[in-house]
């Protein structure tokens, strides 16, 4: 049983080590890029503001798929580079309303679903990052926190190294206590 639960430690271990190493990479990509970061035509997005809710949530995060323009429909919830003065060259994802096209060029009008007016300004086809495929509820939230500088260097440096000094004053502290016995075993 001893030795039942040294290899679950030991692979749960490599779990959150492999996950930290993950977290860590996706938050250094979006920290350091000024584009979202593709893999396989996907992209991961984090949900920043309630415009969207109840559909997809504050500290949500959404798996979006490179599409073509011409594949969008009315309904579709679409990720875009934002012309909006106020938030201008974040990303936004909100669903379309409408679809306009002059001679080709697609313009896309668009709204939050908890919004109640569409959008002022109106989505060309240049700005569209992808259309929403999934969503994972809350962990947004710990993406966000991790993009904070300070709490990177605090679970991937510090977390770790307590941790691993724990397991080892407990080790020591085993050793200790078997030199002791065989010490009284001894005697």
């Amino acid at each position: 049983m001893k030795k039942f639960f040294k290899i679950l430690l030991s692979v749960l271990t490599s779990i959150i080590c492999a996950v930290c190493v993950v977290v860590l990479v996706i938050s250094i990509v979006m920290i350091n890029s000024d584009k979202v970061p593709m893999i396989l035509d996907r992209a991961i997005v984090n949900v920043s503001s309630q415009s969207m809710e109840p559909t997809y949530k504050k500290g949500d995060l959404l798996i979006i798929k490179k599409t073509d323009a011409a594949e969008l429909k009315v309904d579709d919830v679409i990720t875009f580079v934002s012309s909006d003065p106020a938030i201008e060259g974040m990303l936004n994802t909100h669903r379309i309303f409408d679809i306009e096209d002059n001679n080709g060029n697609l313009t896309f009008v668009t709204k939050g679903d908890n919004n109640y007016n569409i959008d002022k300004y109106k989505v060309s086809q240049g700005d569209i990052v992808g259309k929403v495929q999934a969503k994972i509820p809350y962990v947004g939230n710990a993406i966000s926190y991790l993009q904070n500088t300070k709490s990177v260097y605090f679970v991937v440096i510090i977390l770790p190294l307590l941790v691993i000094m724990l397991f080892e004053v407990r080790n020591v502290v085993k050793k200790i206590g078997e030199a002791k016995s065989k010490d009284e075993n001894k005697d």
